[in-house]
């Protein structure tokens, strides 16, 4: 059977016999017209897109597997029954298989043959959005005439919608739609479907926390309570069928934000990762303050006079989510080091002063800023002064030697990727580049034995200490006491005045007499520190050791903090980053936090660390050698204070005495804390587990609608990673945008407008994935999804047997065999091509007449000839009559003159 693909375009054929009926009263141009006409003809058939087709009995399938968790192991069991059902295609027939879960993924294309699927995507399966696999199978699916059809394999747990509107387009591009269910059925099924507490909470007031939770059927069951972090209370009351309210009376709580998590734990479950529900309480009362220190300072007492409510912590303690900072104005960090910090809570204290708009100031000591190791962290950015300050002191001369652990255990990866000697590498590499290249610098490695990697050099040598590190590979035990002889007979021998050992080792290996060859180096004026690295170091040697050596001890919990750590250390040792003499500060510029204090009676400060002001801060106290003692800045949302003299009984005791201390810091807190909104501002985070609404409500003071906002919303969520969410004007004063989450976790919002002064929070929780929120397979969505899709709903355990008709033709169609659109170009080609030969060719033009001498009237029935034929010649150009007339008579004159 021929078929065209534009049957429309056939009646151009009918200009065909037009033409050549027009043409009869023309002579001498039939084969020609015959050739024209025949191309034309060829030409409007292959406009017509003619094919050969024939019955056709194959079969184009897409399946699309659901790998999201609610799945369980039966997506695995499901990938089974695919790779059995294509294990009965015929020889024309052809598979491809889809996965999908959050997003959707081409596994395998279409393709002909027996072998069995096999799954390589990874997906994230806590959502499922099925309609991104439906479009992307039929996207794999070409209308080749085979008979197509999407084969959807899932528990019907769709979390993500649109799937009516994906079955659709299937069904209208040819598609049929075959639904195959598939899951964990659950005989007994208990799950927390929301957990709330009131809106509005005073601090230290009696609340409610109310939790719905469904079970299949009674059943035992303990629900335990916990309030940020720490168990609070169970529930042993059983579980009835159906959805149930419980209540408890919580106690009060402190001004702030507040983590409420339940879990149940019943007798019977068939998903217990359901089972947990989370929630946020903010709890208003008087604005608190958290210093962060240890020892006795004069800070908490100084605020505390001024009313505020200090909240003290080790550094240790700081939060680990940043709705641990709500409801603060501000953090101090008081002659607090880095390495008492981890990476992860100095990155959430930072976040939460620039986009949340916290305060933070740092107060110096020994500890703090440079000499606490706080150069190029986070903190340091927040902060407004940098500390990579250059040295006023002279440093004639120095030498320092690190002693890094090679063994075994060096080869192992961290979470970046790189081993932990490759971290090693590049934190010497950063030590070198901090010393002065005059100084010098040498690397001893040792595991059962020691080497020298890097001889003692230049620090200004980067080439040869490079290749050094280059041929350092780890291995071998841990032996540690020659390594430290050694280095010390080294720098004992070097006539620099300064000489410094590091260690770097977890300090696991063989028992020696560490204390006396110690006493020994620190006789002999060599200062030692000490890098304990992993959790399972021996903190308490590597401690001792640095205390006896008159060094610092560091300790790396992770070994992507030893880079930082070797930084720090260099830059202590080698640049004098303290000045310890009596000096009166001096008004440097106006600062509002200031306002109200008598300058004229500062005291003095005994000491100080040295620093230097950032470009936009603001510098308003400094030394008489130009160094900053109290300066402000702003840091995005938030504002930073730096007072680098301490506020203890050593450099700062006249300061712990002034009586305008209070004030001082009192007005230095408020002002971090700032004034953040003006007029009614009501911003929150609701919604589903698919899409999360934010929502700004906002009237001014004089109690009118708020139009005239540009705000900005950022969502931190349960992975740190911060996401701006675009904000539009709804309604008079109302302002909304839109979120999809992502993992489970603590969802904390902040909406701010700069130009307005305003900054609000809101929180939303999700606990668990949404696949999660329903048990078993939804046979009623599934039914539905293969009615719209035109398809069956095929039970797996029948596709499975053997012998299953699942491949036969349900609507026979017919499939094109051939396709003759490009043997008609080819004919129209040829002829139009035969026509051109034929009109260049001899055969075309009249016969000449014959040789002679022509007479008078046969020579002017030449030349107009001549002009008739010429006009096939290229580049002719016809003679005017006037002009024939004088060529005839010329011609004429000519033949009488040679008759004569």
């Amino acid at each position: 059977m021929i078929a065209f693909l534009r049957p429309w375009l056939l009646l151009g054929l009918l200009s065909l016999p037009i033409a050549w009926l027009l043409s009869r009263g023309i002579s001498g141009k039939r084969r020609v017209l015959a050739l024209r006409l025949a191309a034309l003809g060829f030409l409007v058939l292959a406009a017509a897109g003619p094919r050969v087709r024939a019955p056709s009995d194959a079969v184009s399938a897409m399946f699309v597997l659901d790998m999201s968790d609610s799945m369980g192991r039966s997506s695995a069991e499901s990938l089974g029954v695919i790779n059995r059902l294509t294990g009965e295609m015929s020889g024309e027939d052809r598979a491809g298989l889809v996965t999908v879960a959050a997003t959707a993924g081409i596994d395998t294309s279409l393709r002909p043959g027996r072998a069995p699927f096999r799954t390589e995507l990874i997906h994230d399966g806590g959502r499922t959005g099925l309609a991104d696999g439906i479009y992307a199978a039929a996207g794999a699916l070409a209308d080749d005439g085979s008979e197509r059809r999407i084969v959807l394999v899932s528990d019907g747990r769709d979390s993500e919608g649109g799937l009516e509107d994906a079955i659709a387009f299937a069904v209208n591009s040819g598609i049929s739609v075959d639904v195959v269910p598939a899951g964990e059925e659950s005989e007994s099924e208990v799950l927390v479907e929301s957990l709330s507490v009131p809106g509005n909470i005073s601090s230290g007031e009696v609340h409610s926390l109310t939790a719905v939770i469904s079970a299949d059927r009674p059943t035992a069951a303990r629900i335990l309570i916990a309030r940020d972090g720490e168990f609070i209370g169970e529930d042993r009351q059983g579980l009835k069928a159906g959805t149930q309210r419980r209540s408890w009376e919580m106690p009060g709580a402190e001004t702030g934000t507040h983590v409420y998590e339940i879990i149940v734990d019943p007798a019977a479950d068939g998903s217990r990762e359901n089972n947990r529900g989370i929630t946020i309480a903010s709890v208003s009362g008087p604005p608190r303050v958290m210093w962060v220190g240890e020892g006795r300072s004069a800070v908490p007492e100084a605020l505390e006079v001024q009313g505020h409510r200090v909240e003290r912590r080790l550094p240790g303690d700081l939060p680990d989510s940043i709705t641990g900072y709500s409801g603060l104005e501000a953090v101090i960090l008081d002659n607090v080091s880095a390495r008492d910090l981890s990476l992860r809570s100095m990155d959430i204290l930072e976040s939460w002063v620039r986009t949340r708009g916290g305060g933070l100031m740092m107060v110096g000591g020994d500890a703090a800023f440079g000499p606490g190791g706080w150069q190029a962290t986070s903190i340091e950015r927040a902060l407004p002064v940098d500390m990579d300050a250059p040295s006023s002191l002279y440093i004639p001369s120095l030498t320092m030697v690190m002693v890094v652990d090679k063994s075994g255990s060096m080869s192992s990866a961290t979470s970046t990727g790189f081993t932990k000697l490759d971290l090693v590498k590049e934190a010497v590499l950063g030590a070198a580049d901090v010393l002065n290249p005059l100084f010098s610098v040498g690397l001893l490695a040792f595991d059962a034995d020691y080497e020298w990697t890097v001889p003692v050099t230049s620090a200004g040598n980067a080439d040869e200490i490079r290749a050094g590190l280059a041929g350092l590979n780890s291995g071998g035990g841990t032996v540690l006491y020659p390594a430290i002889l050694e280095a010390y007979n080294a720098l004992v021998a070097s006539p620099s005045s300064v000489r410094h050992l590091v260690i770097l080792s977890d300090g696991l290996g063989e028992k020696a007499d560490y204390g006396k060859l110690v006493d020994a180096v620190a006789r002999d004026g060599i200062t030692v520190s000490t890098v304990a690295v992993g959790a399972d170091a021996a903190h308490e040697l590597m401690e001792a050791i640095a205390l006896q050596g008159g060094g610092r001890y560091w300790y790396a919990e992770e070994a992507t903090q030893v880079p930082r750590i070797f930084a720090s250390e260099s830059m202590i040792v080698s640049r004098g980053l303290t000045v310890e003499e009596t000096v009166f500060p001096a008004a440097a510029m106006p600062a509002e936090a200031l306002g109200g204090v008598d300058l004229s009676l500062i005291p003095p400060v005994h000491g100080y660390v040295m620093t230097y002001p950032n470009t936009a801060s603001i510098e308003a106290l400094r030394s008489p050698r130009g160094h900053p003692i109290l300066v402000y800045g702003q840091h995005g949302l938030g504002r930073t204070v730096a007072f680098t003299s301490d506020l203890r009984s050593g450099w700062g005791r006249d300061w712990a005495a002034w009586d305008q201390l209070p004030r001082l810091l009192s007005q230095s807190v408020r002002w971090m804390g700032g004034s953040r909104r003006a007029g009614d501002v009501a911003f929150s985070m609701n919604g589903n587990t698919g899409l999360v609404r934010l929502v700004l409500e906002a009237r001014t003071a004089a109690g009118g609608y708020w139009t005239d906002l540009e705000p900005t919303a950022a969502v931190t969520g349960p992975d740190r990673q911060d996401e701006t969410v675009p904000m539009f004007q709804t309604s008079p004063g109302r302002y909304e945008g839109v979120m999809t989450p992502g993992t489970a976790g603590i969802y904390a919002g902040t909406v701010t407008d700069a130009a307005a002064g305003l900054m609000e929070e809101a929180w939303w929780t999700r606990a668990y994935a949404p696949e999660l929120g329903r048990a078993g397979i939804d046979e009623a969505a599934l039914a539905e999804a293969a009615r719209l899709g035109g398809g069956r709903l095929l039970d797996p355990a029948l596709l499975a047997s053997t012998g299953s008709d699942w491949w036969t033709v349900r609507r026979p169609s017919r499939r094109t065999r051939f396709n003759l659109t490009a043997l008609m170009a080819l004919s129209a080609l040829l002829f139009f091509l035969a026509d051109i030969a034929l009109r260049e060719s001899e055969s075309w033009r009249r016969e000449p007449v014959e040789r002679g001498v022509p007479g008078d009237e046969d020579m002017e029935a030449l030349i107009l000839k001549g002009r008739e034929t010429e006009r096939h010649k290229p580049q002719y150009r016809r003679p005017s009559a006037a002009q024939a007339a004088r060529l005839l008579a010329q011609r004429r004159m000519e033949r009488e003159g040679r008759g004569r």
